[in-house]
């Protein structure tokens, strides 16, 4: 994941701005987990982009039960 960045906002207020490989191991928030996954691709190279291509994902929310 190298060049990636994770940039968490709370309220329009950016809390967090650090790489994947900084967060292994460091207990950031209180969270017993969360999972997210994105695809973008194929099963070779010739899928990816030609350039560098970001993904923008908002309007989360985290919470004590299970929302539907």
């Amino acid at each position: 994941m190298a060049g990636n960045t994770v940039t968490i906002w709370y309220d329009g207020t950016q809390v967090l701005q650090t790489t994947p490989a900084q967060t292994q191991g460091m207990s950031l928030a209180p969270l017993g987990g969360i999972f997210f996954s994105t695809f973008y691709g194929g099963h070779d190279p010739s899928w990816g982009p030609q350039t560098a291509t970001h993904a923008y994902f908002a309007n989360f929310s985290l919470s004590t039960s299970v929302q539907h």
